[in-house]
């Protein structure tokens, strides 16, 4: 058992450090890459995936994890033969070549979604993206599910999930968002405050300066600036992340830089014991969602945090923020509007955009739309949902990176992140009672804790079910974050 235990770790360490290549490839390509290098760079990513493909669905596999599961006397060594078992049995039914070729179609799909963008034209996206809508149809095939195609999608990301879950989750949320959000676009204000100019590398500095304050490592990680921000491993001690800084919305940037940070926080706290393997990842998209979502939304929106931020907001930007104070910028963070793009939107209305991107994934990839009709299908969603209707391209169907990615049933994870983070806010208010007056003290080492503790150490030994229900006492429930906005509004508007 010795020696095959040692030869599984190398060959699970092996997978991960191929993937921590592409991983670096992939951030050079959205954050400094030459225009002109998008083929020579789409063949190396190809290759790159043939060599992972290759090693995932080696047939030693199979000896190697029977012998693993028979003699696994500890619960790790359990649970790592349940994790390599579930990778195998993901991939070893999609063909090396098969793989190879959706990352090649996905990293020229990526490109041709930046063009699209640029020149306000779905046409330059379109065949593109039929492309990588074929690839996941067929990724759904080579997979197998139980119900409809989208099914295979949505376990990637989250296990165990199905579209008619999600319906039964995202069904009485909407319900419950709407008089929400109407009452609060009814209580706020009706103008925000003026827009001033806000130097962006004094944001930088701050934002380098909040990210330290919370607990990210910088000697384990950095970052840079991309279109579309996103978090990378090139490495277990090197997490780095990408925001995007606006010099007219100094918020776009904060809560861009404190979402990516939660990812970078949960990567750089999984356990060094387990590096490199199955164990040591995160326990699912929807949980990583919930770290991110928590720093920006639940911590980076709170009254506690603008009475440590706005200080600092100050010094940086004194004449911008002249007449500003706690309480105006806390208001300010949550108004609420029934706007276009999903990134900028606020706590009420956020989950509405990604129901429109669920159904219109559901659709495509179930055969019951077509790509080419995204746009208007887009439009009309958006319309029922939010009230609104984009005029631009970039405002609607091309706001996102993700399809371009090959990324379908991704979006669901991030509601799933806002529902686990505000379950979880509830229970670590009941260990931390007084955890407000220490944000308000610009102490974040405490939270850290908690979530490194109750989260992060956990890494992927618990299933998203029933880490949620060991953390909470209970299974995942759409009250906590409905009772979290109503908290939210009697705060903001309680005079």
């Amino acid at each position: 058992m010795s020696d095959n235990r040692d030869l599984i770790r190398t060959k699970d360490e092996d997978i991960f450090r191929l993937e921590e290549i592409l991983a670096l490839l992939s951030w050079d390509q959205e954050t400094g890459m030459p225009e002109k290098a998008i083929e020579g760079r789409s063949d190396q990513m190809a290759w790159i995936q043939r060599q992972i493909s290759d090693r995932i669905t080696d047939p030693q596999w199979e000896s190697l994890l029977l012998s693993l599961n028979s003699k696994a006397k500890s619960l790790e060594d359990k649970v790592w033969s349940e994790n390599l078992s579930r990778r195998y049995r993901l991939n070893k039914c999609l063909p090396v070549e098969f793989m190879s070729e959706f990352v090649r179609t996905t990293s020229i799909a990526r490109d041709a979604w930046q063009q699209a963008r640029k020149e306000e034209d779905f046409s330059l996206f379109q065949p593109y993206l039929e492309k990588v809508v074929d690839m996941v149809r067929k990724r759904a095939e080579l997979t197998g599910y139980d119900g409809e195609p989208y099914n295979a999608l949505l376990d990637i990301y989250e296990p165990g999930m199905t579209a008619d879950k999600l319906e039964s989750i995202f069904n009485p949320l909407q319900e419950a968002l709407i008089p929400l959000i109407d009452k609060a676009i009814f209580l706020q204000e009706p103008k925000a405050p003026g827009v001033f100019s806000y130097d962006v590398e004094k944001q930088k500095k701050l934002h380098l300066q909040l990210l330290d304050k919370m607990g990210y490592d910088l000697r384990r990680g950095r970052m840079d600036f991309s279109v579309h921000p996103f978090t990378t491993t090139p490495g277990s001690k090197d997490i780095r992340i990408t925001t995007h800084l606006m010099e007219d919305d100094f918020l776009n940037g904060l809560y861009s830089t404190m979402h990516e940070g939660g990812h970078g926080l949960y990567e750089q706290n999984l356990p060094a014991l387990w590096a490199r393997t199955m164990n040591g990842q995160a326990c699912s998209l929807g949980f990583h969602e919930s770290q991110s979502r928590l720093w920006e939304n639940i911590i980076g929106r709170s009254r506690a945090f603008w009475d440590y931020f706005a200080p600092l907001m100050k010094n940086y930007f004194p004449q911008q923020m002249r007449g500003q104070n706690e309480t105006s910028l806390f208001l300010f963070s949550n108004r609420v509007e029934r706007s276009l793009i999903r990134v900028d939107a606020d706590e009420f209305t956020y989950n509405l955009h990604i129901i429109l991107r669920f159904r219109l994934e559901r659709m495509i990839v179930n055969g019951e739309a077509k790509v080419s009709e995204l746009p208007e299908l887009w439009k009309e969603e958006s319309r029922k949902l939010l009230e609104v209707v984009p005029e631009t391209l970039c405002e609607g169907v091309l706001q996102d990176i993700h399809w371009s990615l090959g990324d379908w049933g991704y979006f669901p994870t991030y509601t799933l992140g806002n529902l686990y983070s505000a379950q979880l806010w509830a229970s670590l208010k009941r260990d931390i009672p007084h955890v407000d007056s220490r944000i308000g003290q610009g102490d974040f080492s405490t939270i850290l804790s908690w979530l490194t503790e109750h989260v992060h150490q956990s890494a992927s030994m618990l299933s998203p079910d029933k880490m949620i229900k060991e953390i909470s006492g209970e299974t995942l429930n759409s009250r906590y974050f409905i009772d979290y906005l109503k908290g939210k509004l009697n705060d903001l508007y309680a005079d």
